[in-house]
């Protein structure tokens, strides 16, 4: 019998006739039609004051009992001192390694009992206390959090091992052919401006737990505090709960440097190579300076940039991926969260054979979307639907909500950014798509970084005609 069925059920299905996304003339693969648009209107945080002048920005969220709660800190990486690359993060990273008398391990233990989590991080532009759980373990979640963030002990014990471990990743790095073409790639663009500074073995070595109270007491403190708190909370029993943990803090000789530095726009195009003997794959890197967020022309700038690299379908993954083979994929996209103009890029590893084809199919593809190929209304219509549906989906997660807060704070984007994105991408035409790419995209301007096995793709990187500097793994001039 259940041959019978099974039988009767495989008949009936190949009579269905089943949809198919054929190749269309060029052997692409057609897309699927734009999805209608989404009623969206984005969750506006309620701005509260503690009376010390904390500011709290509150995204409540009922549909599950957990919150999450963020204390931004304004100063990053950005105030570390010459010879100490590194000391920011270390001392953000040191914070929960025991706090308020609490060894690292007390704290760990405390969290797992609470079903909760906390952490902390720095980087180029400032740094974060993050705390999350379920609702009913709020208050003693918060009575760590505070500790965390007020009562720090940096034991020296727990410092060798967290400087071991950096060691360690930084050995490793010197190793990683992507870990190279980040830190190069970041020194190129950046030069001796803070983000081209990469923490290294010295530096590290140089820093200790009393430069980490130092930096602790000159930097953080509630003038340079925000806190994001999004989930299952409200008001009414949130404020008097960070009030009577926060509202006695006080650092009067607190100190807020300003970020000093941009990226540089290169002077011309050229190909720096880093030699990775015997490297399996190449990582290349296409990079160049463009606008900012607020520029009047930047969500045309995004969406050209988003049709030639910025998903699985745009132009570049398609060819490099797709047509050609040569990678797992392909990227382009700019990196807006800095200081100053924003760093675009395109990305791919591929196979060392094919090193100088890829880089020659990367730069054609950029050449010809600003040129013989411009956006079509086909491909924009494609992406706006994209990002239209895409980011109401992103923000039906609360994380998503504050991390675009912390932006918005970190940055000086608009208190209205979340209401100004969506009409921004609408109103983009493939006119002005296609001026902006020619506007920001200077192909005279064009860093290509390449780090492989210099003997292999040395004599077909020369043949693009393209200048070549060869570079050692720290970013500085190879000797000839």
């Amino acid at each position: 019998m259940r041959a019978v069925a099974l039988l009767a059920l495989l008949a009936a299905c190949a009579h269905k006739p089943v949809p198919l996304n054929l190749p269309d003339a060029d052997g692409h693969r057609a897309r699927p039609a734009p999805l209608a648009q989404r009623d969206f209107h984005p969750a506006q945080p309620v701005k509260h004051t503690l009376s010390n002048g904390v500011e709290v920005r509150i995204a409540a969220d009922d549909e599950v009992p957990l919150w999450s709660v963020r204390a931004l800190l304004r100063v990053g990486d950005y105030a570390d001192p010459q010879g100490k690359e590194g000391l920011a993060e270390v001392t953000l990273d040191m914070l929960n390694e025991g706090a308020g008398g609490l060894s690292a391990e007390a704290i760990g233990r405390t969290l797992t009992t609470l079903g909760s989590s906390l952490g902390t991080y720095a980087d180029y532009d400032g740094g974060a206390v993050t705390t999350s759980g379920i609702v009913r373990n709020l208050e003693p979640t918060l009575d760590l959090f505070t500790a965390v963030l007020r009562e720090p002990d940096f034991p020296e014990d727990d410092w060798e091992l967290v400087r071991k471990r950096r060691l360690a990743q930084l050995r490793s790095d010197r190793e990683s052919p992507d870990a190279i073409a980040r830190d190069v790639f970041r020194e190129l663009l950046y030069g001796d401006a803070y983000r081209g500074r990469p923490t290294t073995e010295a530096s590290l070595r140089n820093i200790t737990t009393a430069d980490m109270r130092d930096w602790y007491k000159a930097h953080i403190g509630p003038q340079n505090l925000t806190l994001l708190v999004g989930g299952d909370v409200n008001a009414t029993t949130l404020l008097p709960l960070l009030e009577a943990r926060l509202a006695s803090w006080s650092t009067p000789d607190l100190q807020t440097p300003p970020p000093s530095g941009a990226a540089i726009l290169p002077k011309k195009e050229a190909i720096y190579l880093v030699d990775k003997p015997g490297a399996a794959q190449s990582v290349l890197r296409a990079g160049t300076v463009v606008g900012q967020r607020t520029d009047d022309d930047w969500f045309d700038f995004s969406m050209g940039s988003l049709v030639l690299g910025g998903a699985f379908s745009a132009r570049m993954n398609m060819n490099l991926r797709e047509d050609k083979g040569y990678t797992y994929g392909a990227r382009c996209g700019a990196l807006a969260d800095v200081y100053g103009p924003a760093l675009w890029y395109c990305g791919a590893s591929v196979q060392t054979a094919v090193t100088a084809p890829a880089l020659s199919e990367m730069r054609r593809e950029i050449l010809e979307i600003r040129g013989d190929r411009p956006v079509t209304p086909e491909e924009l219509a494609y992406f706006q639907s994209y990002e239209v549906n895409g980011y109401p989906a992103d923000h039906e997660e609360v994380d998503a909500l504050l991390g675009e807060q912390e932006t918005m704070w970190r940055y000086g984007l608009p208190g209205d950014w979340p209401d100004r994105f969506l009409p921004g991408v609408q109103a983009v035409t493939t006119e002005s798509a296609n001026q902006a790419l020619q506007r920001h995209i200077l192909p005279d301007h064009l860093l290509w970084l390449v780090v492989g096995d210099r003997a292999t793709v040395l004599p077909e990187l020369q043949a693009l005609g393209l200048p070549i500097v060869e570079l050692n793994r720290d970013g500085s001039l190879k000797e000839n």
